[in-house]
């Protein structure tokens, strides 16, 4: 008969190994729920679109530039803000840049 002397660093490793393919598992079903739930959402999404489209004709006339299928016009300098605040904060350096270099576009 032979004998098998396990230690307690073997049961570390092997619950190690379990713990790392746990994380593996959940973190792939993590981003299918996060694809599911995208893919279930996009038509609520469309729907809220078409209803600020309907609102704003401004916003409709807009969409190709909300959703990058535009192209920018040929231009020096591209400052890029988001939101309001960021638009607000960066009037100021628009106004400095063309204050210092009136050629800019």
């Amino acid at each position: 008969m032979r004998f098998v002397y396990v230690t307690a660093a073997a049961y570390v490793s092997i619950g190690l190994i379990y713990q790392a393919k746990l994380i593996k598992l959940l973190t792939h079903m993590a981003r299918i729920c996060y694809s599911l739930l995208l893919y279930l959402l996009s038509p609520l999404l469309v729907l809220y679109l078409l209803l600020r489209a309907i609102k704003s004709p401004d916003y409709r006339g807009r969409w190709a530039e909300r959703f990058g299928l535009r192209r920018l016009a040929p231009c020096d300098v591209v400052v890029h803000s988001v939101s309001m605040g960021e638009t607000l904060a960066a009037l100021p350096l628009i106004r400095a840049m063309l204050a210092r270099s009136p050629e800019l576009k």
